[in-house]
């Protein structure tokens, strides 16, 4: 017999663990906020979100980020930072495809 591959996830999970003051801005595939645009400090605890697929605008890099439980690196930018992130994991996104929050 062979085991049963598991399934494969049909939701992305993210965890956000903030280091430093960071502003984040989380949407769902369908444009709903998810974190409306917060700016948390260290250590602020921060539900784990989980969606389809969701779009994430960081301000900075003060923030650890895990992506279906798996660690992705935020660079360092004067500028914010955004990502795809879907049940694949993480992906940066140009500034024109970055979720606005406001």
């Amino acid at each position: 017999r062979r085991p049963v591959a598991p399934a494969a996830p049909t939701e992305a999970s993210v965890r956000l663990i903030p280091t430093g003051q960071v502003y984040v801005c989380l949407v769902d595939q369908t444009g709903r906020r998810l974190i409306p645009g917060t700016v948390f400090a260290a250590g602020q605890s921060v539900p784990v979100q989980r969606a389809r697929s969701m779009r994430m605008t960081l301000g900075n890099d003060a923030i650890t980020v895990r992506v279906n439980n798996k660690p992705i690196r935020v660079p360092a930018s004067s500028n914010a930072v955004a990502f795809s992130l879907t049940t694949r994991g993480a992906k940066l996104l140009p500034a024109s495809q970055a979720p606005t929050c406001t």
